[in-house]
């Protein structure tokens, strides 16, 4: 049985350049399995929207350490990791709804060691049904949420 994803976010999966929910009869398939339907769609802009391939172009769920393991009175701690959802370039990007605390915790932690090297997102797809995109949170103005387009490295031509 699949153990279910933080904060009750459907699993997905990538069909025919479709993302779907997930199920047992389209996991036995041995399709790649993502942990939201929001992750699956992005892969699905990157793969088949903007033509770029896994490995090469991209990385899928790249880990990097927050702080090392260490022994404290004998014992054993182990390191604080964050997954990320993508890398593209030096752009590391994180498919949620919403930033939790977790993540903003997270954020600030990748930032203060990672920060000069990489280049943290959270995104999002807004929009209607013709005319959606891909956006990411700027910050705070007046109280209101700002957000902008998110381009990967190759849409701005800087790859």
């Amino acid at each position: 049985m699949q153990k279910p994803t933080k904060y009750r976010a459907k699993k997905a999966v990538v069909v025919n350049g479709e993302a779907v929910p997930y199920s047992k009869e389209i996991h036995k398939q041995n399709h790649k399995i993502f942990d939201s339907l929001a992750e699956a769609k992005f892969y699905v802009h990157l793969v088949y929207g903007l033509n770029l391939s896994e490995g090469a172009d991209f990385t899928l769920q790249p880990v990097f350490t927050l702080q090392p393991e260490y022994t404290h009175k004998g014992k054993k701690i182990q390191p604080i990791k964050y997954v990320a959802d993508f890398m593209i370039g030096m752009d590391v990007i994180d498919v949620k709804g919403m930033a939790t605390p977790q993540f903003k915790m997270k954020a600030k932690m990748f930032n203060y060691i990672h920060g000069d090297q990489f280049n943290l997102w959270v995104i999002k797809e807004m929009g209607r049904k013709g005319d959606k995109k891909w956006v990411m949170d700027t910050g705070k103005k007046k109280g209101k949420i700002q957000y902008e387009q998110y381009l990967t490295p190759q849409e701005k031509g800087v790859m």
